[in-house]
């Protein structure tokens, strides 16, 4: 009477046993088989976390993670984990100016030595390919004096707060004010 095929008739009354209702629902699974699960996400929150691995990109995060055998996950995969809590940077809102950026705070004019010092760290090459020294230098803005200087086979941060607590001790304050 209404030439429906009985066939139809049988696939909506299985899916009404199935799904409990005749809504068309995409076939397959809803949750990916290669969604990253709750215990990988908190693998990387805590190796990201760690005080040893603060200076590291997310492409050497996910290669030490692996290393370590605390997650196998790519480099993409990590930054949104990362993002998703909070903990990586945005990359789309990023101010191309430099000028805009926040500068930090110095004496509008220095009358002397020893007020104001800044640092820089620079490569110097050697004769293997890609494999450089980095020099770290901490200089009086006033004399443009060399305050402190270090080289290094790495370029992290604790080679530069290094470099701070050699030279930035009393005695050394002592000599550097009796210029």
């Amino acid at each position: 009477m209404l030439q429906i095929s009985i066939r139809r008739v049988e696939r909506w009354e299985c899916r009404l046993r199935r799904n409990g209702s005749m809504a068309y629902e995409k076939p397959g699974p809803q949750q990916p088989a290669h969604a990253l699960m709750p215990a990988e996400k908190d693998a990387v929150l805590s190796f990201a976390g760690r005080e040893d691995t603060v200076d590291y990109s997310l492409q050497l995060l996910a290669i030490k993670g692996a290393e370590a055998n605390a997650f196998y996950l790519s480099a993409s995969s990590v930054r949104l984990i990362l993002q998703e809590n909070g903990l990586g940077d945005d990359r789309t809102g990023r101010v191309r100016n430099s000028t805009r950026r926040n500068k930090p705070d110095r004496p509008d004019e220095l009358t002397g030595p020893n007020q104001c010092w800044c640092w820089d760290v620079s490569y110097i090459k050697t004769d293997v390919l890609r494999v450089f020294w980095y020099l770290y230098v901490m200089l009086d803005e006033w004399s443009r004096k060399v305050v402190a200087w270090r080289i290094s086979r790495y370029h992290n941060h604790e080679e530069a707060m290094g470099l701070i607590d050699d030279y930035s001790g009393p005695r050394f304050l002592d000599s550097c004010l009796s210029w």
